[in-house]
């Protein structure tokens, strides 16, 4: 929500009508970030933010900084606006009590946003919204369609011509409007912007306040604003066009019939959602935990596909009850929440839920990647993006199970592989030993990786090999000589084996 000084000084003359000046040279549109008092270093000055000082405070004399925008308290001010970014007020009331007020009237609009937020995510009903927003707008609300009932209590009550009479015991309407509204069918004649095209006279002083609550397919509802002599026209609209777009959100939501941590995952995964705390505040009303051990699945379709996504989501959603199952573009994504893995490794854990889930992928012909475990639920994004990786890195279109983890070397050489040749990274003398010339069961190089993939255990790297043990040793100890290689040193050995993951991926 953006919070304008128009909005700022609206809610401030309806509190305090007591106080009045010239805003003009204000540009009212400006979005704030706070209300600050005025700090005597200029260093700290931010041009989103409304300072308040009094007359006597230095910048004033060395002049203010250009897009500043200060409530200057001062009753021995002349009658004149000195400078386009200021403003001097003709009161008695202290710069604190005077700070405190913008601040509470700042935080008051920010705190009714995260609310209405809140309320959205825990899909409450629009009564709670309408409650919750009354103080804030300052003018009684109506929502209304004839085919959803939703008006205030009477959303869970089967009323028909009774709902006017339920509006006017609650006290949303006077009863005169009502019957306006039902004579002149206003809700049928709306155009989808929400204004009355016939216009009736009677109607043309609350036509703005009408508005469609409308998905892009369906009409939702329908919402009302009365006006209040008191309150700011523009105020009022802004307001309620906030409320009016949450409320959409929430019938969206709730028609829609997804999972309310849907609406949290996608928005991490959209960007839309990024800040930290805002992310752990929301979390924990749709079950989810901040900090944990995740994994991430991507689930796609080998070809066309007739069955309803939703039908694959209820279906995964039944055999993984404590994963979360949505949809993601054209993806299914699979949020699995892990066991300890300190306790049960990662690939045993993943290889269990393929046993719950196999005969489904296989019935449906999905395949499935999965991102590496991570542990902090911001990071679904990058395990998104491993997720992709995997399936464009996985050339065997037949393979149902796709794990980023395998992959994750590749795609680390082919990310390097655009900044620098592969090759500058590569040591020299893996070239010259994949020359040489095979002369048993397998080559001089295929020796020297199962040697040093198998941590120099002899046993274990024969029996890769399918050569005895004594052999292997021969064939490492000659290419030692050979090629001066140092295999008792352990950053050498680390050297050599990523030159031989280079080559093998160049070889690819």
């Amino acid at each position: 929500m953006k919070i304008t000084m128009d909005l700022i000084f609206t809610r401030l003359f309806m509190e305090q009508p007591q106080i009045r000046f010239d805003i003009s040279a204000l540009d009212k549109e400006k979005g704030l970030t706070g209300v600050r008092l005025l700090p005597i270093e200029k260093i700290h000055l931010k041009y989103d933010c409304l300072y308040v000082c009094d007359g006597s405070h230095p910048i004033l004399q060395d002049g203010i900084p250009e897009e500043l925008y200060i409530v200057c308290i001062d009753d021995r001010a002349k009658s004149t606006i000195k400078n386009g970014r200021q403003v001097f007020l003709y009161s008695p009331m202290e710069v604190a009590l005077f700070l405190n007020i913008l601040q509470e009237i700042y935080v008051s609009f920010k705190d009714w946003h995260s609310k209405l937020e809140r309320m959205v995510i825990e899909n409450v009903s629009v009564q709670e919204m309408l409650s919750a927003s009354e103080s804030i707008i300052q003018a009684p609300m109506l929502i209304y369609d004839p085919s959803l009932k939703i008006i205030g209590a009477t959303e869970h009550m089967d009323v028909e011509d009774q709902i006017f009479n339920e509006v006017v015991r609650q006290g949303y309407l006077p009863n005169e409007y009502i019957s306006f509204f039902e004579h002149e069918k206003v809700f049928l004649s709306l155009n989808r912007q929400g204004a009355a095209e016939s216009e009736p006279k009677d109607l043309r002083q609350h036509r703005d306040y009408i508005r469609i609550i409308q998905t892009k397919t369906a009409v939702l509802g329908h919402g009302v604003i009365l006006l209040l002599d008191s309150a700011s026209r523009d105020y009022q609209v802004y307001l309620f066009n906030v409320l009016c777009d949450l409320i959409l959100d929430n019938l969206k939501l709730y028609n829609a019939k997804n999972a309310v941590y849907d609406y949290v995952l996608t928005d991490i995964l959209s960007g839309s959602l990024k800040d930290e705390t805002t992310i752990a505040d929301r979390i924990k009303y749709v079950g989810l935990s901040f900090d944990g051990d995740f994994a991430l699945m991507v689930l796609r379709f080998e070809d066309f596909n007739s069955v309803p996504v939703r039908f694959i989501i209820n279906s995964l959603a039944t055999l993984l009850p404590s994963a979360k199952v949505f949809s993601y573009g054209k993806d299914v994504l699979v949020l699995l929440q892990l066991k300890d893995l300190s306790t049960k490794k990662f690939r045993e854990q993943i290889d269990e839920i393929q046993a719950v889930i196999g005969e489904e992928l296989s019935q449906r012909r999905l395949r499935c990647s999965v991102s590496k475990s991570f542990d902090c639920i911001t990071k679904i994004t990058n395990a998104y993006e491993q997720c992709r990786v995997a399936y464009d890195l996985e050339s065997d279109t037949k393979k149902c199970l796709i794990l980023y983890e395998d992959y994750w070397l590749e795609h680390f050489f082919e990310t390097c592989s655009k900044v620098s040749p592969l090759d500058n990274f590569c040591n020299p003398v893996i070239r010259q030993i994949a020359a040489k010339k095979q002369t048993g069961t397998a080559s001089p190089l295929e020796i020297l990786t199962a040697y040093l993939e198998n941590d120099r255990q002899l046993t274990q790297a024969a029996e890769v090999l399918h050569m005895h043990r004594n052999n292997v040793l021969y064939h490492i100890s000659r290419l030692e000589k050979e090629y001066n290689l140092e295999l008792d040193d352990s950053d050498k050995r680390l050297h050599l084996l990523i030159s031989l993951k280079i080559w093998q991926y160049l070889s690819k």
